[in-house]
């Protein structure tokens, strides 16, 4: 599943190491007609949140089958360190991951290594259905997963928080998404703007500046706290909220015309 090298799929992961302001959404329904209208919208990439939704792997593949198709990049967010589910990300055609829910350093770099060594070879050695992966050489395979393949740890934890310099400063990795709520939560905070939130923001950020890396952050239109001006790869919202305020803005439209 190579694509040329002008592709939007994989100019992604130069677009972010070159510090350019990304926007993304977050897709939580298996609807690949969504993704076709998602494709034509100016925006940057999508994440499919296999986190927060019921997205199994069926429908993972039959969403990133229509991505590659319309060249929307797409990151999957996964619920845990899961190698199998870093594999078939890999083998379904994501632009890259997010792993969520990870207990420490140590496992980042368990998880770094193999997706950037062991996972790329199973991946090409196990391609489960018939797409491009298995047509083009393993040199070539390899040499475009090297370069363009997506690693962002999320910190959402207390624990991982306190180890936000090792975790940024893991080899091999892009970006370090906040994963504010569940943070908030852990912490003890009533919300993402209390004090100890922002002050867990700040904290990231600058692991992230000190380690030359990007930091990304949950920001929906409207509520975005002192500390997101410092985040490069910005997610503001997820397809459910676009429908709901698209809808919305399209009626006041046309009330208020009846009104002139």
């Amino acid at each position: 599943m190579t694509q040329p090298s002008t592709s939007r799929t994989r100019q992604l992961r130069r677009r972010i190491a070159g510090s350019e302001r990304v926007l993304g959404l977050f897709m939580r329904i298996a609807d690949t007609v969504a993704v076709e209208a998602l494709a034509l919208t100016d925006m940057d990439f999508v994440v499919l949140d296999a986190e927060n939704s019921a997205l199994g792997r069926p429908q993972i593949d039959a969403l990133l089958a229509v991505a590659l198709a319309c060249d929307l990049p797409v990151l999957v967010r996964l619920p845990a360190a899961q190698l199998g589910d870093i594999q078939h990300a890999m083998m379904a055609g994501a632009a890259g991951v997010v792993v969520s829910h990870l207990s420490s350093a140590d496992q980042l770099l368990d998880t770094l290594a193999f997706c950037r060594h062991a996972g790329v070879t199973k991946a090409y050695a196990g391609m489960g259905r018939g797409t491009r992966g298995r047509t083009v050489p393993w040199a070539e395979f390899s040499r475009a997963m090297a370069d363009s393949f997506i690693v962002i740890a999320q910190v959402d934890s207390a624990a991982t928080l306190a180890q936000a310099g090792p975790i940024a400063s893991a080899a091999g990795l892009d970006a370090v998404f906040v994963g504010t709520w569940t943070l908030a939560l852990d912490l003890g905070a009533q919300g993402s703007d209390d004090q100890p939130v922002q002050q867990a923001i700040h904290t990231i950020a600058s692991a992230c500046k000190s380690a030359g890396i990007q930091l990304g952050m949950h920001v929906p239109p409207g509520t975005a706290g002192p500390h997101a001006g410092l985040a490069s790869i910005l997610v503001v919202g997820n397809e459910l909220t676009a429908m709901h305020s698209g809808v919305q803005a399209l009626l006041a439209r046309v009330k208020t015309s009846f009104q002139t």
